[in-house]
């Protein structure tokens, strides 16, 4: 366990730091194999993919920790690390052998010599490139260039915002632990404390007390009064 919160900022920076590259890696990844008119239906599965998978990944996980909590004197919260570190390790190992890359040098164990043909030459019918090396003076150039284009902070932009509006609020809701203490977080969920006004005629903004929390069957639902 991390010993302070310096320790946690120090490892969700690094972590943010090597999965990073993981959405433009996958896009120039469809981009090397993929003529500008398929393009569109790929990246857009590719994307629905990425917020259905962070969907149903938190209700896996959830349920992980709840039934595997105990097992083998573990806890839940170490079952975690230990079952999606061990996936995350695998899946790194396999795709050595299993990511096509590019046309012009991929190791994909399942692409024979005819595909990998056929993948070069549908790339040369319009003019791309991605079927041949790229040269390190021509990358070096795009290199600088990226760093000045606006479109690049126009992308990090965009990204920002999307990824804030499907993960980002998981950290604006109301949680409670299984000893039904709360640990609220910037709102009160299910709580609708509308301004009244006082016996001045001033308006006020009620104060949320008494907060409490009750277990259903599936999850913990918080509610609180206004005063």
């Amino acid at each position: 366990m991390a010993p302070n919160a310096h320790t946690i900022y120090a490892l969700r920076f690094f972590l943010g730091l090597l999965s990073a590259s993981f959405w433009p890696s996958v896009v120039a990844l469809i981009f090397n194999w993929y003529k500008p008119s398929e393009l569109a239906v790929r990246l857009a599965f590719f994307n629905v993919s990425d917020v259905a998978g962070a969907m149903f990944l938190g209700i896996l996980q959830a349920a992980l920790y709840r039934n595997m909590n105990g097992v083998h004197g573990l806890s839940g919260w170490m079952w975690l690390f230990i079952i999606a570190g061990s996936i995350t390790i695998g899946q790194g190992l396999l795709a050595f052998v299993t990511i096509p890359d590019s046309p012009a040098i991929t190791r994909a164990v399942w692409l024979t010599k005819a595909e990998r043909q056929l993948a070069r030459d549908r790339m040369d019918e319009f003019g791309a490139t991605t079927s041949r090396m790229v040269p390190v003076s021509v990358l070096k150039t795009k290199l600088r260039q990226l760093v000045v284009h606006p479109v690049t902070y126009f992308v990090m932009v965009s990204f920002a915002l999307t990824a804030w509006s499907h993960r980002a609020n998981a950290y604006f809701v109301c949680k409670c632990d299984q000893y039904s203490r709360v640990r609220c977080v910037r709102q009160f969920a299910n709580v609708d404390c509308s301004v009244s006004r006082d016996h001045q005629g001033r308006s006020r903004k009620p104060k949320v007390q008494h907060l409490r929390c009750q277990h259903t069957s599936s999850r913990w639902i918080c509610t609180a009064n206004c005063h």
